[in-house]
This record gives structure tokens, C-alpha cells and sequence, in this order.
């Protein structure tokens, strides 16, 4: 698979540069998460920065072909869940994204101001769950912990911190002029893993977690008892997440592109008004 998608883009990259139609991308937004620590596809409280830069390929007048380069952070915390708000539980996590997608817009930019758009792709992202601790500075990450009993529990095996994931999404481009073109995309990412959180499926024993990661690993697997009138740890084998349910991310903002090379262009710049929005798509 990873042979197939080097090659993928060699190809696009020996092509697109020797056409002299690339342009360079820089994003700035904000993500969110969905997940066993939030339901909502959207909490302004638990929004974060991210920024990304990249290289989009002019394929047709409507078709690009995206490299993009994300990095930023992921939030939630049952303090906003009217579910799970005695479990107590938080995480952050930096979050990097490389991806490979294919654009689509409606309209020709070239003959129209703005155009809707849609894309999807193919990324790979890393994260590393944490906590941080109060105001003197010091952070636990999670994955260190086995929370749910990874690596000393039969048939729970350690997660991996990078995966596999696909990005779609859509939104709006506009031309400024003859270099420059401002979109706002929108863009869900489905993930293969479970544990962007920490969080996935049942609690371990609490005297089985404490024997083998330490009384740290206990205060974070569960932080209900932390609150006032807080239940103690919950029984082993109690409900902690839903296995069945991968965790989803999205990025949303602002994306500025540049071409870098105006020479070759076989299109004069020619605005005219859109007839029909149902005609079949032009190649």
C-alpha cells in the first residue's frame, strides 16, 4: 500500500511541475473531535488551532491534486458531557496529518468568481494522548499508563500513536486574481483508531492496573472520585468506551493559495454568469 501511494505521488510531482501549473497552500482553522469524550460534532469550548501548508496540482480546470502538511491540537473533556460528566475524564493531544487528496470544483475558475468544491484523500496522522496537571507544568501521557489494561491484560495489546485516515469534506473558493484564490473547507476525518481519547472499552481491575503501571495509571483510567460526592473506581469490566464506535476528528478554516509559476497558462480569465448549475461536469 505504502509502495503504491510513493509512486502515486512521484507521478503527480514529475507531471504537475513540468506543466508549470502549482500552487502553494497555507491553512489556519480550527479542529474539534467526536469521540467517547464528546458526542456533539461540534463544542466551541473544546476547539483548538491548526495550522497546514502544501502544494496543490492543477490537474484540469476543475481537478486538483492536494499535498498537505497539518499540525495541531485535539481537545475534550467530560465537563461538557451531560453523559459522562461523573466519569471525569480529559485528554489533549498534538495532532499531525499528511495528506494526499483529490479536488473537484463545480465551476471553472477561470470563467467564474467562486466555485463550490469537494474533496477526498488519503492521510496518515500521529497523536499521543496527554493530561496536563495543574499549574505547575507537568503532563502524563496516557498511552504509557494502559489505562484499560494494554500490555498486561490477555488479548489487550499496546495502541499504536499513527493511523490511517480519510479526509473529506468541501467547501467554497474564491478567485482574488490571477495568483491568488482564498477557500473555506470543511473536512471530517475517519480515523482507525479508538484511541485519539484514551479511552475505548471496559475498566481493568483497579488493584491489577495499580500492581502493574502504579497509582498514576489508577487516578487517570478514572477521575470521578475527584469530584465532590464522586463515586469510587468502578467495578472491572464496567463500561469506560465504546469499542465499536473509531474516533473522528475535523479541521475547518481558511486556506490562501498562491501559483507559483504563471507561465503556460491556456486560459485567458473570463467571467461569465453560471446557466446552468446541472450541466454535466466539463474535463
Amino acid at each position: 500500500m505504502k509502495k503504491y501511494i510513493i509512486v502515486l505521488i512521484f507521478i503527480v510531482f514529475s507531471d504537475k511541475l513540468s506543466a508549470q501549473k502549482l500552487y502553494t497552500s497555507f491553512f489556519l482553522g480550527g479542529s474539534n473531535y467526536l469521540g467517547d469524550l464528546q458526542e456533539s460534532v461540534f463544542l466551541p469550548q473544546t476547539a483548538k488551532t491548526v495550522t497546514g501548508f502544501g502544494f496543490n496540482f492543477e490537474c484540469t480546470h476543475r481537478i486538483f491534486t492536494n499535498l498537505v502538511f497539518f499540525s495541531g491540537k485535539l481537545y475534550a473533556n467530560d465537563h461538557f458531557s451531560k453523559k459522562n460528566f461523573k466519569r471525569n475524564l480529559s485528554f489533549n493531544s498534538n495532532i499531525y496529518e499528511f495528506d494526499l487528496e483529490f479536488e473537484y470544483n463545480l465551476f471553472d475558475l477561470y470563467e467564474h468568481n467562486a466555485t463550490p468544491f469537494v474533496y477526498m484523500g488519503v492521510g496518515y496522522f500521529a497523536f499521543d494522548p496527554y493530561v496536563d496537571l495543574g499549574s505547575n507544568g507537568s503532563r502524563v501521557y496516557l498511552s504509557n499508563l494502559s489505562t484499560e489494561g494494554q500490555g498486561f491484560v490477555s488479548g489487550k495489546k499496546n495502541y499504536s500513536l499513527s493511523s490511517w485516515c480519510i479526509p473529506f469534506g468541501g467547501g467554497v473558493q474564491i478567485f482574488l486574481n490571477k495568483k491568488m484564490r482564498l477557500k473555506y473547507s470543511f473536512g471530517m476525518r475517519i480515523t482507525n483508531t479508538d484511541y485519539l481519547d484514551d479511552v475505548s472499552d471496559k475498566y481493568v481491575d483497579k488493584d491489577l492496573l495499580l500492581r502493574n503501571r502504579g497509582q498514576i495509571a489508577v487516578d487517570m483510567a478514572y477521575k470521578g472520585n475527584q469530584l465532590y460526592n464522586g463515586a469510587n473506581y468502578p467495578q472491572a469490566g464496567t463500561i469506560r468506551g465504546n469499542p465499536k464506535n473509531k474516533d473522528f476528528y475535523y479541521f475547518s478554516g481558511l486556506t490562501c493559495s498562491f501559483l507559483l509559476d504563471a507561465k503556460g497558462r491556456d486560459k485567458t480569465m473570463k467571467y461569465k454568469k453560471v446557466k446552468n448549475i446541472y450541466n454535466c461536469p466539463e474535463f
